[in-house]
């Protein structure tokens, strides 16, 4: 149990203050948790922005054939640069669970989507995923552990190197732990900023934030 809230709350919260936060700088953050009702103002009392919260799911196979047989895995939060629709940074928030196994579900659950979506099956917008995207996966841990989220880390760029081809789209994947809220929306932030250099990067004709 984190603060004794349900579960997502924690992630619906940061992911809130994100959307306000990179608004300012010509982002659009969209994610996955709604807030409870009680909850949803920010802290100067303006509205939340409704259409910013859906599902974001990754798929296999083609997009005529989509069900949800054919859904790879749904992540919380994906950040957008507004003048191109890209996604730079896609991020999934592990609360409670700190197991290998389950962070490397997150990661090629991820990484092997064929194309993304944000909505529903039925009602939904395509995302624009490739090279310039970072995924980003944040565990709930101590800083005890910090050899083996390097270890993990460091096989996951072993492995996405290896790959030769179209797929996998996402090229860079970086797993973090966190150790409270503060600490989670400090770090992403970090990792965000991240994600963002290394798009300007990737792609140099594009202008910087500013």
């Amino acid at each position: 149990m984190i603060d004794n809230i349900s579960k997502g709350q924690m992630t619906a919260r940061i992911a809130e203050k994100l959307s306000r936060y990179y608004d300012k700088k010509l982002f659009k953050v969209i994610h996955d948790h709604a807030l409870k009702k009680e909850n949803k103002v920010y802290d100067d009392n303006s509205p939340i922005e409704e259409n910013n919260v859906g599902e974001i799911a990754s798929w296999f196979g083609l997009e005529e054939n989509r069900s949800r047989r054919t859904r790879l895995s749904q992540l919380d939060i994906a950040v957008v640069e507004r003048n191109t629709d890209k996604v730079f940074a896609l991020i999934e928030v592990e609360e409670t669970i700190n197991k290998p196994k389950t962070l490397l579900g997150d990661v090629f659950a991820a990484l092997w989507g064929n194309y993304f979506t944000f909505g529903d099956v039925s009602n939904h917008c395509a995302l624009s995923i490739g090279n310039w995207t970072t995924l980003i996966v944040m565990c709930k841990d101590s800083d005890d552990d910090k050899d083996r989220i390097g270890f993990l880390n460091n096989n996951v760029e072993t492995l996405i190197a290896a790959q030769s081809g179209e797929y996998p789209l996402i090229r860079k994947v970086f797993i973090e732990s966190f150790t409270d809220e503060l600490e989670l929306e400090r770090k992403l932030k970090n990792q965000i900023e991240a994600a963002r250099i290394r798009t300007d990067q990737i792609m140099p004709n594009k202008a910087a934030l500013k």
